[in-house]
């Protein structure tokens, strides 16, 4: 969800560089998790602030300059498997890592490959798809995306007129 890439201060407040995922209300949950060299541990957030494309915490536990500046490098983020919780914070849109993975088939039954990465771009999210066709860049947008299926692992998709065209 976010990547911890700067000790802040003397306090032990860290600089973090949000990923695709980043969402501000799982900072402020009980699903938080950092990557630390032991394993995932709970994360709180004491406080926290914007500053430019980043954002700057203070995360309970990380006391002092020499603990955030030993903190560089790990992440921030939130199990899978707590996605599905009832109380878990996610906006109304699947998140990125969901598509992760998947398996793409258009409506008519056209196997297209799989997921590679997801591309979040300001007006809406890109798949990357690898398969037969070569790489194919997918848009996740209402009139394409038709259903997700995270049980089958598959993503079926509309092809509208031009989409795959353009790229091949």
């Amino acid at each position: 969800m976010a990547e911890i890439v700067k000790a802040v201060g003397l306090r032990g407040e860290v600089k973090l560089l949000p990923g695709g995922d980043f969402s501000e209300a799982v900072l402020a949950s009980e699903f938080l998790l950092r990557e630390e060299p032991s394993g995932r541990k709970p994360a709180r957030v004491e406080k926290a602030r914007w500053k430019g494309g980043t954002i700057v915490v203070k995360l309970a536990g990380l006391d002092g300059r020499n603990a955030a500046e030993q903190a560089v490098g790990q992440w921030l983020g939130f199990a899978v498997s707590d996605y599905d919780h009832p109380d878990f914070p996610r906006s109304d849109e699947p998140a990125p890592f969901l598509y992760h993975g998947l398996s793409v088939v258009t409506t008519q039954g056209e196997q297209l490959g799989t997921v590679e990465e997801v591309l979040t771009l300001p007006a809406n999210m890109v798949l990357v798809v690898r398969g037969e066709r070569g790489e194919l860049l997918i848009p996740v947008i209402p009139p394409v995306v038709r259903e997700l299926d995270r049980e089958k692992g598959s993503l079926q998709i509309e092809l509208i007129p031009g989409l795959l065209e353009a790229q091949e």
